[in-house]
């Protein structure tokens, strides 16, 4: 089998061996640190019952701390020793250090030719770092689209029984009212609410996995404004007014005139997504939904969409702001605990502006409540630059 050009120029890792052969050397050594004080040693090549006598272990020290090449002679026992730093950018990575019996004793040229063998071996040291990297990348790769298409295949699986629980429930509903039994129509209600909960979950982990794959398709087609913003606002209220809120709506009035398109189903879930996280984080307040448009303010840009959801609920940090558009990721632990949910919302609300070309923002300090915005092209559906 024929190897890769990128292989082939690859050059193959020096070995301590033949550190040891260019230098004439009767012991090279590799040594790491545990700390700034105590060298530890990393190769096989220095035997153990002498890695360590004194003239050895204080070079390696002192090169340690000088980041230089360093010669030394034991008078005593005609040992010879020379010891090169092993640089990694300006990060020092270990030692190499040689010793030889007897003459000739090393020079500033053998001192040369260690130091460029141990920028070799830093070399060697890289690629391999960056060969595991790029091993470990393709792994989480792996990993990570086998958990897109278990969720994905997970996700159906629930849903199918979750429509059945809801669609016969609500047949249930009807019976019960039919016969006269009213007082059990709000346990009804509430199995009804647990299984949208939940079935509301299931689809933004469909979703989040449908656009992380890459098979999310845009439906793009004209838009009416008003019978759009119902549909969310007729879902969320329940949530809105449960926590005893106030319900704004302002669309600005030239928004009628405009030629609005885009994906219906899409637009309509962020803005569920943002007037339910409203309705759940706010108490006695008011929430604002605003619609308007956003002038062309350049040549090559077209005007564009605003929707801006406006809370007087809890409020985030900046620290929180940051993590809150991650997936499976809510403000504070807290939080969760608090008013529950996965993290998901504002992650799939991010993708599924993005996919139509838009962007999303927020604007929020603690106890001042949150301001999302949403600014979408009037033309949605094709990113815009």
């Amino acid at each position: 089998m024929s190897q890769s050009p990128e292989a082939s120029r690859t050059p193959k890792p020096l070995s301590l061996a033949e550190v040891a052969e260019i230098l004439g050397c009767c012991r090279v050594g590799l040594f790491f640190a545990d700390s700034r004080e105590l060298p530890r040693l990393a190769s096989e090549a220095w035997p153990e019952a002498r890695r360590f006598d004194t003239t050895a272990y204080n070079l390696c020290r002192r090169v340690w701390l000088s980041r230089e090449v360093t010669i030394e002679l034991d008078s005593e026992t005609a040992q010879g020793y020379i010891a090169a730093p092993v640089l990694i950018s300006t990060k020092l990575f270990g030692v190499l250090l040689g010793a030889r019996s007897g003459l000739p004793a090393f020079t500033t040229d053998d001192g040369e030719i260690l130091a460029a063998m141990a920028e070799r071996i830093a070399i060697d040291h890289q690629h391999h770092q960056a060969q595991e990297l790029a091993r470990a990348e393709q792994a989480a790769h792996a990993a990570n689209r086998a958990k897109s298409a278990f969720l994905a295949h997970i996700s159906h699986e629930i849903r199918t029984p979750l429509n059945a629980i809801i669609g016969y429930s609500e047949l249930l509903e009807d019976e019960l009212v039919d016969d006269g039994h009213d007082g059990y129509v709000s346990d009804i209600h509430r199995i009804q609410g647990a299984a949208q909960h939940l079935l509301g979950l299931i689809n933004n982990m469909l979703d989040l996995t449908k656009i992380e794959a890459g098979k999310m398709e845009l439906f793009v087609e004209d838009l009416a404004l008003d019978d759009l913003i119902t549909d969310a606002v007729t879902t969320c209220r329940p949530v809105v007014e449960r926590n005893h809120n106030v319900l704004t709506v302002t669309v600005a009035p030239e928004l009628r005139d405009y030629p609005l398109r885009g994906d219906r189903l899409k637009l309509t879930q962020i803005l569920i997504n943002l007037l339910s996280n409203a309705g759940k984080f706010t108490h006695s307040g008011e929430i604002r939904l605003v619609a308007a448009v956003e002038p062309s303010s350049g040549p090559d840009g077209g005007d564009h969409l605003t929707l801006e959801v406006s809370d007087q609920g809890i409020g985030m940090s900046e620290a929180q702001i940051g993590r809150i558009f991650s997936e499976y990721t809510q403000a504070t632990r807290a939080t969760t605990s608090l008013y529950g949910g996965t993290g998901l919302g504002l992650a799939v609300t991010r993708r599924l502006c993005e996919l139509m070309g838009g962007s999303i923002e927020v604007e929020s300090a603690p106890d001042r409540g949150s301001t999302f915005r949403v600014r979408m092209p009037i033309q949605a559906g094709a990113p815009t630059r």
